[in-house]
């Protein structure tokens, strides 16, 4: 067996491995790896692409249907803000200097109104209305004056300047 395995181990070392059928092999190895490998790089580089086109894909439908979100509700808070606007009783709290004593059934009867919009809404949690004339404040919490308001930050938030435009700062309640 010693000797079986000496003699394998000189032909090994003595061949010169230039034989005909080994350069074939080595040949149709390389014809067969090499398109292997060309097909794996070029499946890598388009599933890649794929994912990129479908994240791009994914990320515009996510924005836009957000901003169709966003739209919808700043729609519905228009509408209801308008109805607030138009609403006799809310007017008659807007433009009342005296003491709001004798306009009582009509604080109710806005405080039922601003009741229901926030209940209605998913989006709303609370509705001021705030009266400069009188320096009061009338929410889902009742008729408070305006230095005492629980929230004065919220109503302090949006301050028009000369263009218009609403600046937005950080609401703080009860000064947390």
């Amino acid at each position: 067996m010693k000797t079986n395995y000496a003699e394998w181990k000189k032909y090994l070392r003595n061949y010169q491995f230039h034989s005909i059928f080994l350069k074939n092999l080595l040949l149709m190895m390389l014809a067969i790896t090499l398109p292997f490998l060309c097909i794996i790089c070029i499946s890598m580089y388009s599933y890649g692409n794929i994912q990129k086109e479908e994240i791009r894909t994914y990320s515009v439908r996510t924005v836009t249907q957000i901003a169709a979100d966003v739209n919808d509700v700043l729609r519905s808070v228009k509408e209801k803000a308008i109805m607030l606007g138009f609403d006799q009783d809310v007017e008659l709290f807007l433009y009342t200097d005296e003491d709001a004593e004798h306009i009582f059934y009509n604080i109710i009867n806005i405080n039922r109104f601003l009741t229901m919009l926030s209940t209605t809404s998913g989006y709303i949690d609370n509705v001021y209305v705030y009266s400069p004339h009188n320096g009061k404040v009338l929410s889902q919490a009742g008729l408070t004056d305006y230095s005492e308001f629980y929230d004065k930050s919220c109503l302090d938030i949006s301050k028009i300047t000369e263009n218009y435009q609403i600046k937005y700062n950080e609401r703080i309640v009860n000064g947390k």
